[in-house]
C-alpha cells in the first residue's frame, strides 16, 4: 500500500487525534485484487480497488477501499520503478484473475510490454464479452498470446471449466504462475453494520475462490515444475501469488481499525492463512506461495477509502512484479508488500516456522 510520509488521523465527530500512521504508497493496499470497484466474484477484480490491508488480507475488488493502512516500518518510500523490463520473472505461461480492471488490467498490460512476454497470459474476468472487458479485447486484438477466459471465482464449476480451456490451450506445457487477484469489498461494513450474506460474499470471493483456483489447476502447477530444470522454487517454475491487504494483517488491525471494513479484513486474514498453508502443503511439489499486498493504489477501489491513494497502478503493479522476479525458497509462505518488505504479522508466523523446523530438526 504506498502511502508516502505520516498522517495524523482524526475523529471525524470530535476533531481529536486518534492515530498518528505511515501512509502507504497506494490503495492497493486497500485494495483486493484486479479491479477495482466490483469484482463481484469471480473476475472484476479485487487488487487495484480498495480495501485490505496487510498482514492478514482485506478483501477485493468488489467495493473500494485501501488495501492497507500503515506502511510496515523499514520500508521505502515510493520511488519509482526501474520499469517491468527489470521486474519481469521468465514465466512462459501465466493466468491471472479479475483482470479486466484496476490491478490486474495493468499487470496484463505490463506482462505483454516486457522483453520476453509469456508464450501464454490467460487473463480471466466474468464477463470478457461485457463492456467493461473492452479493453482486454482490444489487447488480445492484438496479442494472440493473451487469451481471455470466463472465469466466476464465486462458481466451482466455472473454476474447472476455466481449468479445462487452459489446459486444452496449453497442449502439454504446465502453468508457470497463478496470480489470484480478484477481489471483493464493503466500504461500510463495520461490527454493527456487516450481515452474514456479505461475510459469506467476501468469504467466497476472497479466501474460498484462490483456495478452488489452487485446486483446479494445481495439475498444470505440478506439470510445470516438473518439466523446469531450475533448482529450488520460482515464479518462473510454479508459483501461487495471491493478491492479499495490509488491512488484514491480525497484527496491524489496531492501526488502521478507524476503517474497519470488517468483512474484507476477515476474508483476507483468511487469505494469508491459506497461502501459508498451500506453501508447506506445495513445498514439496516445487510450487512456491506468496501472499502480496500491492500498496493503497489509485483504482476504483483504492480511490473509495475517501482519501487520495498515493500510489499509481503503475507503479504498484512495476513494484510487484520486480518482487515476483526475486522471490525464491527462502520467501515462500510470506506475507510481502509490493516492495519487497514482510509485512510483519506473516513474517512472525514465518520466523517462528522456520525456526521450529530448525530445532526439530537438530533435535533428530
Amino acid at each position: 500500500m504506498g502511502w508516502a510520509g505520516r498522517r495524523t488521523l482524526t475523529h471525524r465527530n470530535t476533531n481529536t487525534p486518534i492515530h498518528t500512521l505511515s501512509l502507504p504508497h497506494s490503495p492497493a493496499g486497500w485494495s483486493g485484487g484486479g479491479g477495482g470497484g466490483g469484482g463481484g466474484g469471480g473476475g472484476g477484480g479485487g487488487g487495484g480497488g480498495g480495501g485490505g490491508g496487510g498482514g492478514g488480507g482485506g478483501g477485493g475488488g468488489g467495493g473500494g477501499s485501501p488495501r492497507g493502512l500503515e506502511r510496515p516500518a523499514g520500508s521505502g518510500g515510493g520511488a519509482r520503478r526501474a520499469g517491468p523490463r527489470a521486474a519481469m520473472a521468465a514465466a512462459r505461461t501465466v493466468l491471472l484473475t479479475g483482470s479486466n480492471r484496476g490491478i490486474g488490467l495493468e499487470l496484463v498490460k505490463q506482462l505483454l510490454g516486457s522483453p520476453r512476454p509469456p508464450a501464454w497470459i490467460f487473463a480471466t474476468c466474468r464477463d470478457p464479452e461485457g463492456p467493461r472487458a473492452q479493453e482486454l479485447r482490444d489487447l488480445a486484438s492484438k496479442h494472440p498470446n493473451l487469451v481471455l477466459v470466463k472465469l466466476d471465482v464465486e462458481n466451482p464449476s466455472a473454476i474447472t471449466d476455466a481449468a479445462k480451456v487452459v489446459e486444452g490451450k496449453l497442449d502439454g506445457m504446465g502453468l508457470n504462475l497463478l496470480i489470484n487477484n480478484a477481489g471483493v469489498y464493503t466500504p461500510t461494513a463495520s461490527l454493527e453494520t456487516v450481515d452474514a450474506e456479505d461475510m459469506v460474499r467476501s468469504y467466497k470471493t476472497n479466501a474460498v475462490g484462490p483456495m478452488l483456483m489452487a485446486q483446479a489447476f494445481l495439475p498444470l502447477l505440478k506439470k510445470a515444475a516438473q518439466d523446469s530444470k531450475e533448482k529450488g522454487l520460482s515464479c518462473s517454475k510454479a508459483a501461487i501469488i495471491n493478491i492479499s491487504t495490509i488491512l488484514g494483517s491480525i497484527k496491524k488491525t489496531p492501526d488502521s481499525f478507524f476503517h474497519p471494513v470488517i468483512s474484507y479484513r476477515c476474508s483476507k486474514a483468511a487469505l494469508n492463512m491459506l497461502s501459508k498453508c498451500q506453501s508447506l502443503a506445495y513445498k514439496e511439489h516445487g510450487i512456491l506461495c506468496v501472499a502480496l499486498h500491492p500498496g493503497w493504489v489509485q483504482t476504483d477501489m483504492g480511490s473509495s477509502a475517501g482519501q487520495p491513494p498515493p500510489t499509481t497502478v503503475d507503479d504498484s503493479v512495476q513494484g510487484m512484479l520486480k518482487v515476483l522476479s526475486s522471490l525464491s525458497e527462502k520467501e515462500t509462505g510470506a506475507f510481502l508488500d509490493w516492495e519487497g518488505n514482510v509485512i510483519p504479522w506473516a513474517f512472525l508466523l514465518h520466523a517462528i516456522t522456520h525456526k521450529v523446523l530448525e530445532l526439530t530438526n537438530e533435535l533428530r
